[in-house]
């Protein structure tokens, strides 16, 4: 962005439809236990991997719709990284 190209950066997000479920505390939990330890691995519990390929596919999406557009990727109207950055493209 900072080259004056606009950027997609998807992410999940923390939502649950379960009000017992809570995705941010389980997130802070496992990014201060879990995150670049010994059993940071593929055993761990609560990996979803059909929700993660469904993510994938979603990612790859946005990037295949945006490149596969004719239209060159814009700015939105009073976007900071465009007010300040678009005038470098």
């Amino acid at each position: 962005m900072k080259q004056g190209i606009p950027a997609v950066y998807p992410t999940p997000g923390f939502k649950s439809y379960d009000p017992n479920i809570k995705p941010v505390e389980i997130f802070k939990n496992w990014e201060a236990t879990r995150y670049h330890q010994p059993q940071d691995d593929m055993q761990q519990p609560g990996l979803d991997f059909n929700q993660a390929a469904k993510y994938a596919d979603f990612v790859f999406l946005c990037g295949w719709l945006i490149a596969e557009d004719p239209a060159r990727p814009t700015w939105n109207e009073h976007d900071f990284f465009g007010d300040h950055y678009a005038h470098k493209m």
